[in-house]
């Protein structure tokens, strides 16, 4: 009888620890999906209401983007400069706008108030008025 109460007890508790894991399981995905879902939400608040590092007149910055940069190198420059405040988004904007690809290389003056679209606009020639040297846009 000693044996059969000691079996009974080991059951209950490995059943109490499967129970519990389980839960333990569920909580990791509800946090985990609270989490994936708050991050998409911020990221989609940034990239679809864009603003600019510094608000106007902000200040007026010469870039210069080498020949065959790559958009990455272009958000490496921009951010550098402060012209952009999440590398990582310019490069989601640039990817989703009408201008992907189409980043020109030259000396451009650009300013802190303008927006991440406006900037690939212009560094893209869609602005020659805002381009101050010779590059491959325009």
């Amino acid at each position: 009888m000693a044996g059969r109460k000691k079996n009974q007890t080991y059951d209950q508790a490995v059943f109490g620890m499967k129970k519990l894991t389980g839960l333990l399981l569920y909580i990791l995905v509800v946090v985990f999906i609270i989490f994936v879902g708050r991050t998409a939400y911020v990221y989609g608040y940034q990239l679809f209401n864009e603003t600019a590092p510094d608000k106007a007149p902000g200040r007026e910055v010469t870039v210069e983007i080498p020949e065959g940069a790559s958009t990455r190198a272009i958000a490496d420059i921009l951010e550098d400069n402060g012209l952009i405040k999440s590398k990582t988004l310019f490069l989601v904007q640039e990817r989703l706008s009408s201008y992907h690809g189409d980043l020109g290389s030259g000396t451009f003056r650009l300013s802190t108030a303008q927006k991440p679209t406006e900037i690939i606009a212009i560094l893209s020639g869609e602005s020659p008025d805002i381009k101050e040297g010779a590059g491959d846009v325009g």
